[in-house]
């Protein structure tokens, strides 16, 4: 049921997807002169807002997207808060995902031809060349890796354009979120095989994941697919690929060889950027008589592969445009309203409701001006909304000064506006002590006439603050590097002899010396022991303070040797032979998954970040806890290995 609702200067018309960690509707914005605009509204899910990390990370996805203003990337126009809910405002398309369109072609048995194939792809390269190539204001290398091409992220439209979105995880040289080495971001099927190692990344890793998703559209089949995230993981780490020419017949061999430079193991086999994978695919597309295709077939081939769903589609919209009068009726009526309880209190604040609202135009009548929208719903329509003449807004302008009075007047006009910023975004802004949301916060009205204190405050960074005497109509920006406060220090822990066990309050580090310690809590103290085969151990304890780095050298010393026995005066006949007891000890192994990661302790000793696999684990009952930092969540699990198999946990941290 469709349901409008206001939300800032946007109207949500209707939620069409709900994710792990937000949910995205869409929306229209509205301005002077019958101005109508539809776009998509991301919105954090309620419990993900209150967790710094993830609102770090949003606002990075957002800043990222918004300096790629390309063809076949989906635009960001607005990032902000509102009531508490982080949102993004992007690029409606009108159409459908690669991944719903794999699954429908399979469904009608109407596969992609192998030229819509190659055609999507190259449209896809061009996106990400033009993302890894972007530059930031002082023309340094972004150095942007998308991370997560799959067939989720690329939407076709109806129209035949393709888009690639979703810059969540992605990674920029300026983002204030970082990545824990070893942790896995992305899907696990569409992974290079470094990215499924969790080593470090780069743009060629994009590259690998394009190559899958080219297999996948000319085969029809997954390349990586297997019952299990574990063995999935495998395949993708082995990358043994058959030329897809086994599965489709029809592909030429000239094509065969890019798909499989492409998916090479090594990254520095494969295609080194985008504009060179690009650049063969669109060789291959015009070289062949055989092969043409332009967004219009590939437009022709999507209505036909969705025909039912366009006219569910219509049908929707006629219910939407009629729900949306009603609803535009009852705003207006509703300010109207306001003006006239304003006009009899004219000292009483302008309703607060009124700023960043949209302008709202009358309703009734149609125009005939074209639609200002990314994406116009198939068919076009006129639209219900571009009705306001310049005539009705004059006399609407002449009725609200009449009821608000000279007074009121005054009040709506004595406003500065303040945008802050600050390195790194998602800081808290407090203005007067009160709380208005996080950075980057844009067009905050602030009354005139008045000095204003405004705090900074963020996690792990030293509070900021000033004051402002705004004059009226001021427009006041200001961007705010902070300074870090580290709550934690580090130990450089060398030993001679190296290689040397680590104990820290009786629990065994994962690492031998010589090792580095960091986030050791300033303050706190900590049991220290380093112990080496035939050596005393070395006993310390150990504190550090915010910053610190301390380093520690342990000399050890040789354990003295054991005493013998001695030899009894009186010989004793020798002792009866005793069954030895069996040296062989038994082992399993066992595989651990989270999403999207997690550390793992197993038996209260810490061994490292998922995915953990073919960890080797002595016969017998063993406790393995799984604690994600950032949602401070955790999951325990009591599992019975057993001699030469293999056990699995696999948990969702965000289901």
């Amino acid at each position: 049921m469709i349901s409008p609702q206001l939300f800032g200067k946007y109207i949500l018309i209707d939620k069409v997807a709900v994710g792990g960690m937000a949910e995205i509707y869409k929306a229209k914005a509205l301005g002077l002169g019958g101005f109508e605009k539809t776009l998509a509204i991301k919105k954090i899910l309620p419990h993900f807002a209150e967790n710094d990390e993830f609102v770090t990370m949003f606002i990075d996805e957002a800043k990222i997207a918004g300096q790629l203003n390309h063809a076949n990337i989906v635009q960001i126009f607005d990032l902000g808060e509102i009531n508490g809910d982080y949102f993004i405002a992007m690029e409606y398309v009108y159409g459908r995902d690669l991944r719903a369109s794999l699954r429908m072609a399979e469904k009608k048995g109407k596969p992609f031809s192998i030229e819509q194939a190659v055609y999507i792809i190259i449209e896809t390269l061009k996106a990400l060349d033009f993302a890894h190539r972007k530059k930031d204001s002082k023309n340094r290398d972004l150095n942007i890796i998308h991370r997560d091409i799959s067939p989720q992220n690329i939407l076709i439209s109806f129209e035949g354009e393709v888009k690639l979105t979703d810059f969540g995880i992605a990674k920029a040289t300026s983002k204030a979120s970082q990545t824990q080495a070893g942790v896995l971001k992305g899907k696990f099927a569409y992974m290079s095989p470094e990215q499924a190692s969790g080593k470090r990344l780069d743009q060629r890793s994009d590259l690998f994941s394009v190559g899958i998703l080219l297999y996948e559209l000319l085969t029809g089949t997954r390349l990586f697919l297997a019952k299990t995230d574990f063995a999935t993981l495998e395949l993708v780490r082995e990358a043994k690929v058959e030329r897809p020419s086994k599965f489709n017949r029809k592909i030429p061999n000239a094509l065969d060889r890019i798909v499989l430079k492409a998916l090479k193991k090594k990254p520095e086999q494969r295609y080194q950027h985008a504009l060179d994978f690009q650049e063969d695919l669109t060789r291959f597309l015009y070289s062949s008589s055989t092969f043409s295709l332009d967004k219009l077939n590939l437009a022709a081939y999507m209505q036909d592969l969705f025909a039912e769903t366009i006219r569910e589609d219509q049908e929707r919209l006629k219910e939407e445009n009629r729900v949306m009068t009603e609803f535009l009726r009852q705003i207006e009526a509703e300010r109207r309203q306001q003006a006239i309880e304003l006009a009899a209190n004219p000292r009483t604040p302008a309703p607060q409701s009124w700023e960043g609202s949209p302008v709202l135009p009358a309703v009734g009548e149609e125009s005939d001006e074209g639609s200002e929208s990314a994406y116009s719903e198939t068919p076009p329509r006129p639209s219900f909304l571009r009705q306001t003449t310049t005539a009705f807004l004059l006399s609407l302008l002449v009725t609200l000064l009449f009821f608000l009075g000279r007074e009121g007047y005054s009040y709506l006009n004595r406003t500065a506006s303040l945008s802050i910023d600050t390195e790194p975004t998602g800081a808290q802004v407090f203005l007067n002590k009160q709380r208005k949301g996080r950075t980057p916060l844009y067009n905050l009205q602030i009354p005139t006439r008045m000095h204003h204190l405004v705090h900074i405050e963020k996690n792990g960074y030293e509070t900021q603050h000033f004051k402002l005497a705004p004059k009226k109509r001021m427009k006041i920006e200001k961007t705010i590097h902070l300074t870090q406060t580290p709550e934690h220090g580090s130990a450089e822990i060398e030993s001679d002899p190296p290689g040397a066990e680590i104990f820290l309050d009786g629990k065994l580090q994962p690492e031998k010396t010589p090792v580095r310690l960091d986030r050791l809590e300033a303050g706190r103290r900590y049991a220290l022991q380093i112990r080496y085969p035939g050596y005393l151990p070395f006993q310390e304890t150990i504190e550090v303070g915010k910053g610190e780095e301390r380093k520690i050298r342990a000399r050890l010393r040789s354990a003295p040797p054991k005493p013998e026995k001695a030899l009894s005066r009186s010989v004793s006949p020798p002792p009866r032979p005793r069954k030895r007891a069996s040296s062989h000890q038994a082992f399993g192994r066992i595989n651990i998954q989270a999403n999207p990661w997690a550390q793992v302790f197993i038996d209260d000793k810490k061994v490292g970040n998922t995915p953990i696999t073919d960890h080797r684990l002595s016969v017998g009952p063993h406790t393995i806890r799984l604690y994600h930092p950032i949602f401070k969540k955790e999951r325990v699990f009591q599992v019975a290995i057993r001699e030469g198999k293999n056990e699995e946990i696999t948990w969702d941290f965000v289901r």
